[in-house]
């Protein structure tokens, strides 16, 4: 059997700067640089993949104001007993080494409640453009997660969860359809997915509290002395079961729910 041994891996540094067909138009705000985005003119990305197994490229956005500018270039492969010039940068592979217990699904951001509502009042074209940005796989950073509330979070306009009331309704009889907020916003995500022809996209529900009837103090923040209360424990876990179903009725099946512990911290205080 062939032994397995470290390689070097050189980068070769003559990578030519490439820019995007839609530069960034970048200003300065107080936290760093950002790219201005209009209905008339938004960035696109536009990034080649690589056309061989030794060529690279290489996406930068900097504290300097470099946003997704990219170099592309040739990866030079040797054994460990070869040299290599100076300025060439060196990448060392062991390969004994082996990662086969974690797999990455994929990247993306979360579509709270105040995200939607802010999409919401987007125009047409701009509303366009923005889905591009996150979603097209040509043109823009090609998000294929989005993790969305099952009710409010401490990312939304108000307060609130699915059966605030009636109060102690453990068959959660009052839990028959989707939040207009939910509907709002499956409608955006189905929009984003049509128009850039992003089918990719899968959903991560997460809760961030229960009613607060279910806690101990009946309130929205997450500390010990208010966690959610044992004898609710199976209306929580429907209360899961029927959001999921009513997503799935909406055209938006869930590919997983994270529920949070006991103590689920809202609003925390």
């Amino acid at each position: 059997m062939k032994a397995l041994l470290p390689w070097l891996i050189a980068v070769i540094s003559s990578a030519s700067a490439l820019t995007t067909s839609n530069p960034c138009d970048r200003f300065q705000t107080e936290y760093g640089y950002n790219c201005k985005c209009t209905e008339i003119y938004c960035d696109t990305l536009d990034v080649p993949e690589p056309d061989f197994g030794n060529e690279y490229v290489w996406i930068t956005s900097s504290q300097n104001g470099e946003r997704f500018s990219y170099k592309n270039g040739n990866f030079s492969t040797r054994n460990s007993s070869e040299s290599f010039h100076e300025k060439e940068i060196v990448l060392w592979i062991n390969q004994r080494i082996r990662y086969e217990k974690s797999k990455i699904v994929g990247f993306g951001g979360a579509l709270t409640g105040a995200s939607s509502y802010v999409v919401g009042k987007f125009s047409s074209n701009l509303k366009l453009s923005f889905y591009e940005s996150y979603f097209s796989k040509k043109n823009g950073i090609g998000y294929n997660m989005l993790r969305v509330p099952i009710g409010g979070s401490d990312f939304d306009l108000t307060q609130w969860t699915y059966e605030m009331e009636p109060e102690n309704d453990t068959d959660l009889l009052n839990f028959t359809k989707l939040d207009e907020r939910d509907t709002m916003r499956n409608a955006q995500i189905k929009e984003a997915k049509q128009s850039t022809g992003n089918d990719d996209v899968i959903i991560l529900g997460a809760t961030w509290s229960p009613p607060r009837w279910m806690k101990a103090k009946q309130e929205w923040y997450g500390k010990v002395d208010n966690q959610l209360l044992p004898q609710f424990y199976q209306t929580w876990a429907n209360y899961h079961a029927k959001w999921l179903n009513l997503m799935k009725d909406d055209g938006m099946p869930v590919w997983s729910i994270s529920t949070g512990m006991k103590r689920s911290n809202l609003w925390n205080k």
